[in-house]
């Protein structure tokens, strides 16, 4: 898919001749050796179309430097191509959904969502997932994340048009950054440890209807 035909799982890792590729998003963070083949195939898959449709010089010059934001940048853009995968590839296709779903439903029975900070990337990689690919929410964790995933309907929900399958999610990054002042978890600029979170209050009388409009 790539047309590299350098890449190859090589000690459980995904490598490009001699050199091991990271993986940046954490739904693609998998044991090769652990894991069925739909998920070894999900990976190649979702690399290769990075590879194929991410412009790596624009991809840079716009990637944030700090932890936090560099990690949710890498992973809205890997969620972006992995939308670009060719629908006559039902396969791949299935893949690609199995392993973020299975991400999701592994994270969550982790514990990973009970503190404030992993049940906010829980909560923005779910939506982000399915405001771009069209699929619905983990069924499982679908009211969990109702209250926060309200929250941020509204400073999230006018950048995701521009967004879905082209490269202005790179662009739009700065403004969803701006839009989210009392979720987002800066770093300190001095030690660049992750300060404590304030959470934005859940909007009351919110209807899983009114919640399900813009995400």
């Amino acid at each position: 898919m790539s047309g590299d035909a350098s890449l190859h799982f090589r000690g459980g890792h995904l490598h490009q001749g001699g050199h091991w590729l990271p993986l940046h998003a954490p739904h693609l963070r998998i044991d090769t050796g652990a894991v069925d083949y739909a998920d070894c195939r999900a990976l190649a898959d979702a690399v290769a179309l990075r590879l194929r449709y991410t412009d790596k010089a624009l991809h840079e010059s716009l990637r944030p430097t700090d932890g936090i934001e560099r990690l949710v940048f890498e992973w809205l853009e890997q969620l972006r191509v992995e939308t670009l995968v060719d629908a006559a590839l039902p396969g791949q296709v299935h893949n690609l959904r199995h392993r973020f779903e299975r991400w999701a439903r592994d994270y969550h029975r982790a514990g990973l969502t009970r503190g404030q900070l992993g049940m906010l990337m829980y909560t923005l990689a779910q939506m982000c997932w399915s405001r771009l690919t069209g699929y619905p929410v983990l069924e499982e964790t679908e009211e969990m994340i109702e209250g926060m995933r309200a929250s941020l309907a509204e400073p999230l929900g006018t950048a995701w048009p521009a967004c879905a399958g082209s490269a202005m999610i790179r662009r739009r990054m700065p403004f969803m950054r701006s839009r989210l002042p009392n979720t987002w978890p800066p770093n300190c600029r001095r030690c660049g440890a992750t300060r404590t979170m304030r959470i934005a209050k859940p909007m009351k009388a919110t209807t899983r209807a009114a919640a399900s409009a813009c995400c």
